[in-house]
């Protein structure tokens, strides 16, 4: 899947988060978990996820004891920015973020870093 200049590959086989972001950066052409800084990009995402499998890895994390989201680049989230967290997350559960499919459309929720889900893979051309 692309959108822009970015190519994206959803992954069904479960993983802890760590996992998924080592099995994403392990790939032939060097990945990340998949980073929807806007709604565009995340409109895309959520249109291709099941709702077979409740939650979807993807790269931003939680510090709960600091109250800010952090992508896995390091860049933190702006909370003036475009994010879509479900009404009441982020919360104290987890330090790790999910696109929950069990609503309606498909809202970011954190959650235990433990947990096995599938993820999503984004790849930049040329950036690997």
């Amino acid at each position: 899947m692309k959108l822009r200049e970015t190519c994206y590959k959803i992954f069904y086989n479960m993983k802890t988060f760590y996992q998924a972001g080592a099995a994403c950066r392990g790939s032939a052409q060097g990945g990340t978990l998949a980073m929807p800084r806007d709604s565009e990009t995340n409109d895309f995402l959520r249109a291709k996820l099941n709702g077979v499998y409740r939650y979807f890895w993807f790269g931003l994390t939680y510090l709960h004891r600091e109250g800010r989201s952090i992508w896995i680049d390091g860049t933190p989230l702006s909370p003036d920015k475009f994010n879509a967290y479900d009404l009441g997350k982020p919360d104290n559960q987890g330090d790790c973020v999910a696109y929950c499919t069990s609503t309606k459309i498909p809202m970011w929720g954190n959650g235990p870093c433990l947990w096995r889900a599938p993820y999503i893979c984004q790849i930049i051309p040329g950036q690997g």
